[in-house]
């Protein structure tokens, strides 16, 4: 088994050494050193992530203080990590353009709020298939498309690893850039969704991290299902209206997180292909509303659920790979999984009824 080190790390303003010398060698490309050779599993589902130095003594009960050593990653407010002081110089860098979604032209022009009353009480399957339309025509606010950095390092068998991954700013949706509404889908329309884009859903640990960094925390307003049909559209209306009122004032590509719960990849699959893993809606203090949860089946979909898009490309070592690749690897999947690897790291798609090409 592979011994994984983790820590707090320091907080810069900029984004991390390696990341920052990869995009620096856009204009310049030094000779590229030698690529790092290929890198467990908790069955908690709550493994939490590491907080800024002098934050853990904030509040009780954080994403920080109930892991007895954090993981290197991002802290607060949007702000990512250097390397730690016994870290070893960076690798050479090489040329690298960061990964963007590539979103289809857009043919159609239809506000969210439009589509939350027209679709009204429409059944679950009828739903997705509409949103798979709206998707290929191209109903989908750009800001989308300007995806957020996301870096965690590691020391994996004595050596600091560093990954860095791009996600989406915030959940998806359609509509227009003027008024969207955030989807909540099931997996395989998701998983079609990733498909189009050349995308994977996050892993629980990248929930974490997503949350850590993220520019604007939301605070997690829970819906009664008591009194309210939390599967129904004009609750998913309802409570994107109450998010947008807390996110108004925030730019549209600044990463937000703790408004909902991901769905989420998971060895749990493997055992449970007909469930849907979910994770998170992290309340202030760092504690996920929503532990590592298979309780429903792929069909039940409500208004806390977020499809959270992460690009297939990433870096490692300030090096291009994939995001599959690290998934899968024995040692390096430390970065992105509290559950070992992760071979197939995918749920089963939707039919395909249209879309874009894949790309960044």
């Amino acid at each position: 088994m592979s011994a994984v080190r983790r820590r707090p790390l320091p907080l810069p303003s900029s984004l991390p050494l390696l990341v920052a010398a990869a995009l620096a060698a856009c204009s310049s490309a030094p000779a590229p050193s030698p690529a790092p050779s290929p890198a467990t599993p908790t069955a908690t589902p709550t493994a939490e992530v590491g907080a800024p130095a002098g934050a853990a003594a904030a509040a009780p009960a954080t994403a920080a203080d109930r892991a007895a050593t954090p993981p290197a990653i991002a802290g607060s407010e949007g702000e990512a990590p250097t390397a730690p002081a016994d870290a070893p110089a960076p690798p050479a860098a090489v040329a690298f353009t960061p990964p963007r979604l590539q979103l289809p032209p857009r043919n159609v022009r239809t506000s969210g709020s439009a589509l939350a009353a027209q679709w009204g009480r429409l059944p679950l399957a009828e739903r997705e298939l509409r949103v798979q339309s709206q998707f290929t025509a191209g109903n989908v606010p750009a800001r989308l498309a300007n995806l957020a950095p996301v870096t965690i390092s590691e020391e994996i068998d004595g050596e600091w690893r560093t990954v860095t991954v791009w996600v989406t700013p915030d959940y998806f949706a359609i509509g227009t850039d003027e008024d969207d509404l955030r989807m909540p889908l099931s997996p395989a329309t998701a998983q079609w969704l990733c498909d189009q884009l050349d995308c994977a859903l996050p892993t629980a640990r990248l929930v974490d991290a997503i949350w850590l960094q993220a520019r604007h925390k939301v605070t997690p307003q829970p819906i009664s299902p008591k009194q309210h049909d939390i599967a129904s559209l004009p609750v998913f209306a309802l409570h994107d209206r109450m998010v947008d009122a807390q996110t108004a004032r925030e730019p549209g590509d600044a990463l937000v997180a703790g408004h909902k719960k991901d769905v989420v990849l998971s060895t749990l699959l493997q055992e449970w292909p007909d469930r849907v893993v979910l994770y998170g809606w992290h309340r202030r203090d760092g504690t996920p509303i929503q532990p590592k949860s298979k309780a429903h089946t792929t069909p039940h979909v409500d208004y806390s659920h977020g499809i959270r898009l992460v690009a297939r490309t990433v870096l490692l070592d300030g090096r291009p790979t994939t995001l599959d690749a690290v998934l899968a690897d024995p040692r390096l999947c430390a970065l992105l999984s509290d559950e070992g690897p992760l071979p197939a790291a995918r749920y089963p798609a939707a039919p395909v009824t249209g879309g874009a090409g894949a790309g960044r």
